[in-house]
């Protein structure tokens, strides 16, 4: 079978509703009490790895400091009840996990994938 690396182009894939995705959090995104801020999920286009070809930890050893993150998984099905986000796979040469929640994200929005994420990873000592 051929590394990932080996692969040029992996296909774009639907992602079914039934499935995983999991998102790395840096410690810079936990509050003192260690509770995630709304602001760990503001990019418009979200980076999140699937389930389907990723563990919680090859997402999280895929950081530039593994140590300083922690990880979430949320359920495809409940990113998509969300207004306005959609989730695309997304995949890298050397990555063929990678898939993009994408959409605006407002304040709600945030706060909103904050609720539905589960913390599978704990950080370290902070």
């Amino acid at each position: 079978m051929a590394e990932e690396s080996d692969v040029a182009a992996w296909a774009v894939e639907s992602v079914p509703d039934s499935d995983e995705l999991y998102r790395r959090v840096h410690k810079n995104h936990f509050k003192p009490d260690r509770t995630i801020r709304p602001g760990a999920f503001r990019d418009s286009n979200l980076s999140t790895d699937w389930a389907k070809y990723s563990s919680a930890d090859d997402a999280r050893n895929r950081a530039r400091t593994p140590d300083d993150n922690a990880v979430v998984k949320m359920a495809v099905n409940e990113v998509r009840r969300i207004p306005d986000q959609t989730v695309e796979h997304s995949p890298l040469p050397c990555n063929r996990a990678h898939t993009e929640v994408v959409g605006k994200k407002s304040e709600e929005v945030r706060v909103l994938l904050r609720r539905i994420s589960t913390l599978v990873i704990p950080l370290g000592d902070m």
